[in-house]
């Protein structure tokens, strides 16, 4: 059961988009950075989803990389805030974890517990 584990679940793309038009010029670019941030946890989460279902050792580094490429896509001063954001969803996704799937999170957890501790 995945149930809490995206972040707008069930929400479709039209309903995140916002009227530019009376929103100042830089505003605009803070607007579009803000929904491209949440684009790159949504995709993320997305692939950790499957991977902590099939709870498969073997996708460890794919877990890693997913998150690898959430930081590289993210702005330095955004990263904490996306790793957490992430980790939050799959503290969620933990409660309705059991055995292997539990250890699966815990780990992917680890792993971003440690580049949270590794941001300067």
């Amino acid at each position: 059961m995945l149930r809490g584990f995206f972040f707008g679940a069930g929400i479709g793309r039209s309903h995140c988009q916002f009227d530019c038009v009376a929103v100042p010029r830089l505003e605009k670019r803070v607007v579009r950075a803000h929904i491209c941030g949440m684009e790159n946890i949504h995709k993320c989460t997305s692939a950790l989803s499957p991977l902590i279902t099939e709870a498969d050792k073997n996708g460890i580094p794919l877990a890693e990389n997913a998150i690898n490429e959430l930081v590289a896509a993210t702005p330095a001063p955004e990263r904490r805030d996306a790793l957490e954001s992430v980790r939050s969803a799959v503290k969620a996704h933990c409660d309705d974890c059991t055995g292997s799937q539990f250890d699966f999170a815990t780990t992917v957890n680890d792993y971003i517990e440690k580049l949270i501790r590794d941001l300067v």
